[in-house]
């Protein structure tokens, strides 16, 4: 049953006619949720009030009206919203699926979980259904939040119907994290790997790096990885009986709790319902780092077919996987590609326990080389460094950033996907302008970093790009193996991989942005350090956001570019303001809404996270609004 659609004019003094209040059950019988929340639409000042007050007005014309609201209500509508609202929820119950913000469909949403209108919550389920398939496609946004919110109406309300039953059998489809990797390992069939699974089961993002990015069609790429994924698969359920999702997986499943209704302006009690039972792959770890090892080896094999001499590290598979994988995906490469020894890096060194007490080897002595100068890619360096140092020191002159230097998250379009034995044909030798295609994202690194850790990477320039551990000096306070860490950290956010890796005792940078570092640090070494900011642009948007922000609110995001933030260390952050956390968090949200049009923490989840999406805006953002900076 929907609730009568029959148009009526616009009367917001009197609001229609509230719903009639439900009679408690008989003595001795328990009330259920449902019945509860239906008779606080008696409950003067509730939203379920005002909700059944509207719940069979419509308005026969109106025009759109943009809203952005964070927890929308109606008091959060003007008359000429309220008016549109109306007359477009009017629609969408006659079944046409009309666009609008996403604001006025999380409002419509909230009245169905109220069950305002509806006499039973397996009419309301459906609906809410309903309303969610119909606008996924226009509005992706109601992804992150309609699913769970289907989850906890069926366990709150106890609905057993059918159709609840369905949607709890696939709502792992919709999740994220360990559900839903648990989801797609057991339910779904695997002809192939999505890229939201693929992310969960490998700790490394090779859409970022320089080799996929120079591919002008990397589609194959991506091919050849999520097969990787699949062979690895085949390969232990062939030579041990069990497959590596089965042979790596968590013993036991734990019992995933939360809320009910986060995210809701909710009538309701609170209560904690139980969404599934998911195994804790991401905490027992061991699938992701083979299967990490196993596509970065994969790419290692992409590599060479493309005629790309430097290789990743931390991509040591057995040789009976290596010859699988090179047999399955790239038969026209003669020999098997060899493993690049994984190199620890500092912080896996900390973590080691006990210590290695027994000095590294000595490095090998290097073979004798003969310096070879090409006069034609020495020029074309040169010019690139005078351009790049004049771009910065103009930028810096005029005291705002240059446009020219802003990176992009987007990634290539991807073209229809060739046969794998068939890929692209390898290329011929760069040209020099080849050599520097990520100096934004290079730019990025040196301006993220600290002022101790650029002057590191100078001292790796000067000694050819790799240099003894012990030889690499830090300012006084400072320890060698935290400015690595804070290198390769920025560079994992920028570049998709670390940059710095240990070697015997010697520290060697990536060969795949030594051209950009050179230019880079080159022009470090006549203009000042901080004119690198120059070349990170903050838009307009994200200046009106630092307006917004308070110092607190932007303590917080300081304090979360790092790692994810539990809501106890938020509640402290915020005590020692004498702050309330809620208030904080729906006060920053709402300054995100209204200015770059999303928000920039979830905060139904402990511990929080920000989108990775935004860390290089936030930290430019947070340059320029710094936390002790007091805004009006």
């Amino acid at each position: 049953m929907v609730p009568d659609p029959a148009f009526a004019e616009l009367d917001l003094g009197s609001g229609g006619t509230p719903g009639r209040p439900v009679p408690r059950p008989p003595p001795g019988t328990p009330e259920t949720r449902w019945s509860a929340l239906q008779r606080r639409q008696a409950v003067r000042g509730t939203f379920v009030n005002r909700a059944a007050q509207l719940v069979s007005m419509a308005q026969p014309h109106a025009p759109p009206v943009p809203l952005r609201s964070y927890y929308t209500d109606y008091a959060s509508m003007d008359a000429a919203q309220t008016a549109w609202y109306l007359h477009w929820r009017g629609r969408t119950r006659a079944g046409e699926t009309v666009p609008t913000d996403l604001s006025y469909l999380f409002l419509h949403a909230y009245e169905m979980i109220h069950g305002v209108g509806y006499p039973a919550p397996e009419e309301a389920f459906s609906a809410l259904h309903d309303l969610w398939s119909r606008y996924r496609a226009v509005q992706p946004a109601l992804d992150r939040y309609l699913p769970t919110w289907l989850t906890d109406f069926v366990q709150y309300y106890g609905v057993e119907s059918v159709a609840a039953r369905s949607w709890l059998a696939q709502a792992g489809a919709y999740a994220s994290g360990d559900q839903r990797l648990q989801h797609w390992i057991e339910r779904e069939d695997h002809v192939h790997v999505p890229d939201d699974v693929f992310h969960l089961l490998v700790d490394y993002r090779p859409e970022q790096n320089k080799f996929y990015r120079s591919q002008p069609e990397p589609a194959w790429i991506d091919d050849a990885l999520r097969r990787a994924v699949l062979l690895t698969d085949a390969y232990f359920l062939e030579t041990t009986g069990l497959s590596a999702f089965e042979r790596f997986s968590p013993d036991a499943a734990a019992p995933l709790t939360r809320v009910a209704f986060q995210g809701v302006r909710f009538d309701g009690e609170p209560a904690t319902i139980t969404a599934a039972h998911v195994r804790p792959y991401a905490q027992d770890g061991r699938l992701t780092a083979l299967m990490t090892l196993a596509v970065r080896f994969t790419e290692n094999l992409a590599r060479r077919h493309a005629g790309v001499s430097a290789l990743l590290r931390d991509a040591d598979v057995t040789l009976d996987l290596a010859e699988h994988l090179r047999r399955h995906l790239f038969p026209g490469l003669s020999v098997a590609i060899e493993a690049v020894p994984a190199a620890p890096t500092a912080r896996s060194r900390r973590a080691a326990a006990p210590p290695n007490t027994t000095p590294p080897p000595a490095p090998p002595p290097a073979a004798p080389r003969t310096l070879r100068l090409d006069p034609e890619r020495l020029a074309a360096l040169q010019r690139d460094s005078e351009a790049i140092r004049a771009r910065l020191l103009e930028a810096s002159d005029r005291g705002e950033a240059s446009d020219e230097g802003e990176a992009s998250d987007t990634v290539p379009a991807r073209a229809p996907t060739p046969p794998l034995p068939d890929p692209q044909p390898a290329p011929g030798p760069p040209s020099t302008p080849a050599l520097l295609t990520d100096l934004d994202v290079v730019t990025e690194l040196l301006d993220t970093i600290s002022g101790s850790a650029r002057a590191a990477l100078l001292q790796l320039r000067a000694a050819g790009w790799s240099l003894a551990m012990d030889a690499l000096s830090a300012p006084p306070g400072s320890f060698v193996s935290v400015l690595i860490d804070d290198i390769n950290e920025a560079a994992q956010l920028t570049l998709g991989d670390v940059l710095l890796t240990e070697e015997s005792g010697v520290l060697v940078t990536a060969p795949d942005y030594r051209d950009e570092l050179e230019v880079l640090l080159g022009a470090l070494e006549t203009a000042p350090a901080a004119v690198l900011h120059a070349a990170a642009t903050l838009s307009d948007t994200w200046h009106a956001l630092g307006e917004r922000t308070t110092p607190l609110q932007r303590h917080i995001l300081t304090s979360m570019l790092g790692t994810p933030l539990s809501v106890r260390a938020l509640g402290e952050l915020c005590a020692a303001e004498r702050a309330f956390p809620d208030a904080t968090l729906e006060d920053l949200n709402a300054a995100a809404l209204d200015t770059i049009g999303d928000l920039l923490i979830d905060p139904y989840h402990d511990p929080l996270r920000l989108d990775d999406a935004y860390h290089l805006d936030i930290r430019r953002m947070l340059q320029t609004y710094p936390p002790s900076r007091s805004t009006p």
